[in-house]
Formats: structure tokens, C-alpha cells, sequence
């Protein structure tokens, strides 16, 4: 079963120590084939404000997915689903998050058609050493016949803390 995670993490800007500053982004990138069963890895790359263009590692543990409703609209069910995100800057600098993904799951193929998810940010390196924050996003999982990767997009906004605050 495929299963996407979105929980994203995080980037940093220069501003006053201690602020909070606007973070907004997007990302593009597929599943990768699991090499640990219940364990799904995504890989994705985009461009945000302060973090400039990233790559970044999704990772989400498939045993935590929890159904927590029903949607009579698209006739699946609304599940939710905890995981972290690692964002890399183009010069290596990293900002860390995780958060929850909840969307409709299609129980075919285990996809996320459409999802929405809410990241903390709880940590960096670099620039981003201590980085704060959160944001939210909503993006959608879209499986491709005869491959075994899925494609994912997504984008998100929030804050986070200014460069080099604590």
C-alpha cells in the first residue's frame, strides 16, 4: 500500500533574533520503492522563501495511519497519518519538521488523492541551527500506471524563525 506524507518542514529568514518571519513554498517529487516494509520514503524537491530551491526527504511510517472518518462526497474515507520532513538547502543547510498529514485515502491503491497537513518545525543546521515555527499546506498523491513511484505536489505556508534565532 502507497502512502504519502507530507510533512514538511521548515525554513528560516534573516530578521530580528526571535521573530517570526513568512515561509511559503512548493514541492514536487515521487514515492520511493520501500525498502523497509510499512515504511515509505518520498523525495521531493521545490523552492522557498528563505530556503531558496531544496531537495527534501518525507518519510512516514504506514503502520500509524489512523481512519478517522468518512467522506460521503468522494465516497472514501478521511485518515490521518504522522511522519517528518528534512529540507536541504542548496548549501546544505537544513531545516527538520513533523507533523500530520489527513486527507481521503483511497484503500485501492493506498494513495492520498488530496490531503492537507500542519508541520512543526523543530529544528536545523546552518543557517537554521534552532529554527521555529509551522506551517500548513495541502497538495495531492497521483499514482502512475505501470510505475512504481507516485507523484506528489504540494504547497505550504507559515512561519518560521529568523535566521540565527533561539
Amino acid at each position: 500500500m502507497k502512502k504519502l506524507t507530507i510533512v514538511f518542514g521548515m525554513v528560516a529568514c534573516i530578521a530580528l533574533a526571535g521573530s517570526q518571519v513568512p515561509f511559503k513554498g512548493s514541492l514536487n517529487g515521487a514515492t520511493v520503492p520501500p525498502t523497509t516494509p510499512g515504511l515509505e520514503r518520498i523525495e521531493v524537491s521545490g523552492k522557498a522563501t528563505e530556503l531558496g530551491k531544496f531537495d527534501a526527504v518525507i518519510e512516514t511510517d504506514l503502520t500509524q495511519i489512523v481512519i478517522i472518518g468518512f467522506d460521503p462526497v468522494a465516497g472514501l474515507p478521511i485518515a490521518t497519518l504522522p511522519g517528518t520532513i528534512a529540507f536541504t538547502a542548496a548549501n546544505g543547510d537544513e531545516v527538520n519538521g513533523e507533523g500530520d498529514l489527513t486527507g481521503l485515502l483511497n484503500p485501492v491503491d493506498g494513495n492520498f488523492p488530496s490531503f492537507t497537513f500542519d508541520i512543526t518545525i523543530t529544528d536545523g543546521s546552518g543557517r537554521f541551527d534552532g529554527a521555529t515555527g509551522s506551517f500548513t499546506g495541502s497538495g495531492g498523491q497521483t499514482t502512475v500506471p505501470g510505475e512504481d513511484n507516485d507523484l506528489i505536489t504540494a504547497t505550504f505556508k507559515g512561519t518560521i524563525s529568523s535566521v540565527g534565532s533561539k
